[in-house]
């Protein structure tokens, strides 16, 4: 969804002269610059800079050098802004899963060069799991099958593989409406860290009460129904 919004940001600045600033991301705290006034940049009209310096700002647990590393982006390399050089950055920095929101700012803008600050937010780690709504045989089988590992980032596509695992566990029992929810309470002990709480709402066990049959011309109803005897059909008297 962020990474689709890069090209919308791009054309809202079209044919528009700004400050010497930058922005890809969602809603980090803009670098503020003491960029003098003259300095503009016109993103109608990209022009070609050589890189001065790069920063990160935002870092809690990941590696500076990592990130920049990451990004592709060297001292020393010459990229046009705007243009592909810091949008694939971006991208790099997305792959990697690690990221909840990224910006990459101006600085400043000296003698054709630029000076480039990285501002991320990382995503939490996981410190601890606890369910509610199942009991303890049930949360034992869970841990067994989710695979959250404590100590790794918490990303989102690892929440939507443990709620349809959750749920394919519960189908297997009869139950075919559980609903799954994450509550994500922050760790005060250890920075960027959360615990998890997983809500598990089985609902009510489906039960087959009547199997008919439709288009049914050359065998017997019971015969059908006798090759589907694990459906569990309710005798009815």
């Amino acid at each position: 969804m962020k990474r689709s919004l890069l090209p919308l940001l791009l054309l809202l600045f079209v044919q528009t002269t700004i400050m010497a600033q930058i922005r890809y991301g969602k809603s980090l705290t803009p670098i503020k610059t003491e960029e003098p006034e003259e300095t503009k940049l016109n993103y109608a009209s990209p022009e070609e800079y050589e890189i001065a310096e790069i920063k990160v700002r935002g870092l809690e647990t990941l590696n500076e050098i990592a990130v920049l590393s990451i990004t592709g982006l060297e001292v020393g390399d010459k990229i046009m802004i705007p243009g592909d050089a810091v949008s694939g950055a971006i991208k790099k920095l997305w792959a990697q899963g690690i990221i909840a929101d990224v910006a990459i700012n101006i600085a400043k803008i000296e003698d054709g060069k630029v000076f480039l600050v990285v501002v991320i937010q990382e995503r939490p780690r996981l410190t601890r799991i606890s369910f509610a709504g199942i009991n303890k045989t049930q949360q034992s089988e869970l841990n067994d099958k989710i695979k959250l590992f404590r100590g790794r980032v918490l990303t989102d596509a690892m929440l939507k593989n443990a709620e349809q695992t959750i749920k394919r566990h519960f189908i297997e029992k009869g139950f075919l409406n559980t609903a799954v929810t994450f509550d994500q309470v922050q760790d005060t002990i250890r920075t960027n860290s959360v615990a998890l709480k997983i809500n598990v709402d089985r609902g009510s066990k489906v039960k087959i009460s009547h199997i008919n049959f439709t288009g049914n011309e050359h065998f017997r109803p019971g015969r059908i129904k006798g090759r589907m005897k694990s459906t569990n059909e309710r005798v009815r008297f």
